[in-house]
């Protein structure tokens, strides 16, 4: 459903929205947590609205990113984009759990909620020329629309692979993540910042192979 929202309106207006609606969902955070009114119903909330956006955002930057390059050039802006995602994974984890330790866990939701404010205001700066969306006339419903995209992945013998691995990640990785940490810091007794560069270990791996990538394709 996301591909389908991202292929019918423009993406960057879409990316900017998801933006600005992590900011206020995830802001929303620490400002309950110091009013005293924090509740784990809101924190579920939080956690659907954000992850919901992100699905949708990675959908309209990943279909975005053709405008920008030529196709000569596609996969190495798409190595040198996953580059970066890997170097957030590096730094990302050891900031944010210094951060939890030094300034306690709502200031640093709110930083977190700042990162995606900023996102919002760099892609306002973006002037590039985007494709637009299919006219509403030859739309079809939106079912359709996403089977037709599920039915392309399932034909293609290198993106079916591809699909699967991903849905077993996301699967699993979604009942992993939680627990992993509950173990680590509560049983093993590893601070919030050693947990933070235990998981840039797997951003060190991800900036390898994404390194790798352009040289493999050549």
């Amino acid at each position: 459903f996301a591909g389908v929202i991202a292929d019918r309106n423009r993406r960057r207006p879409l990316m900017i929205a998801a933006d600005l609606l992590r900011f206020a969902a995830l802001g929303s955070v620490p400002i309950a947590a110091w009013l005293g009114l924090l509740t784990l119903a809101q924190l579920f909330v939080v956690v659907i609205v954000v992850a919901a956006l992100s699905l949708l955002f990675n959908a309209a930057d990943t279909a975005f990113l053709p405008n920008l390059v030529e196709r000569e050039r596609l996969v190495r802006a798409n190595a040198t984009r996953e580059s970066i995602d890997a170097t957030a994974e590096v730094a990302g984890p050891p900031i944010g759990g210094v951060l939890v330790q030094v300034i306690t866990a709502p200031l640093t939701l709110l930083i977190d909620a700042l990162s995606y404010l900023a996102s919002a205001l760099l892609l306002l700066t973006v002037r590039h020329a985007e494709f637009p969306p299919p006219a509403a006339a030859v739309r079809r419903h939106v079912l359709r629309e996403a089977a037709e995209g599920l039915t392309v992945l399932w034909r293609q013998p290198i993106l079916r692979p591809l699909l699967f691995a991903r849905a077993i990640r996301t699967f699993f990785g979604g009942m992993f993540g939680p627990f992993y940490v509950l173990y680590v810091i509560r049983h093993l007794g590893v601070s919030p910042a050693a947990m933070g560069l235990i998981i840039a270990c797997g951003g060190i791996a991800s900036f390898t192979g994404a390194g790798l990538v352009p040289w493999l394709n050549a």
